[in-house]
């Protein structure tokens, strides 16, 4: 056996192996709703797939079914356009306004784009404690949607979260009225931050 054919072997093998996973992860995903996600590797598994078919002859002719075989690279196609659609959304050909703001903590960069979406981006500086555990935290953001009425931007986050950025007195100051009190690690609240239109 030739050493194209044991390497096309050890690449279907590889590639079925990484196509299954990405089968048992979709299963999971179904079976767990909502207690987990459990990710596919896109584009790996019917890349070796493809390549090991391509190398015999009498299996090359199907070699494109790789990429319907593989979950993973499957739904990463069918994504596509969303995606695009998603980084058009959040270009800087789409961003309206950009605010900033610093605090002992992190920085923050605000930027409102055309068609009402937001993106909020923070970078700690030190890295704060996210939780018991003591895991830190060094960068996070926030997207969803905003509308402004009267010198208030209200802004309503993909998960729930709302906040709004008040115009008063020439400052851009951030309210946060619904952040639990009680919550212990309070890196992630945004109430009192005041931001700059750049």
């Amino acid at each position: 056996m030739s050493a194209l054919k044991i390497y096309a072997i050890i690449a279907l093998c590889l590639g079925g192996y990484i196509s299954l996973i990405n089968w048992v992860s979709f299963f999971l995903n179904i079976m767990h709703k909502g207690k987990g996600f459990h990710s596919p590797v896109p584009v790996v598994g019917a890349l070796f797939l493809g390549l090991g078919l391509a190398c015999f002859e009498t299996t090359r002719k199907y070699a494109f079914l790789s990429i319907i075989v593989d979950h993973g690279t499957l739904v990463f196609i069918i994504a596509i356009p969303y995606l695009v659609k998603e980084a058009w959304r959040t270009s800087r050909f789409c961003r309206l306004k950009t605010f900033r703001a610093k605090t002992d903590i992190a920085g923050y960069e605000l930027n409102l784009y055309k068609h009402n979406n937001f993106v909020l981006k923070i970078n700690y500086a030190p890295p704060q404690i996210a939780n018991e555990h003591g895991a830190k935290i060094i960068t996070s953001g926030i997207s969803g949607t905003w509308q402004e009425l009267d010198g208030v931007i209200a802004f309503a986050e993909t998960y729930g979260k709302s906040f709004k950025l008040v115009f008063n007195n020439g400052k851009y100051r951030m309210e946060e009225p619904d952040y639990p009190e009680n919550k212990k690690f309070r890196y992630d609240c945004l109430d009192g931050i005041e931001f700059v239109l750049k």
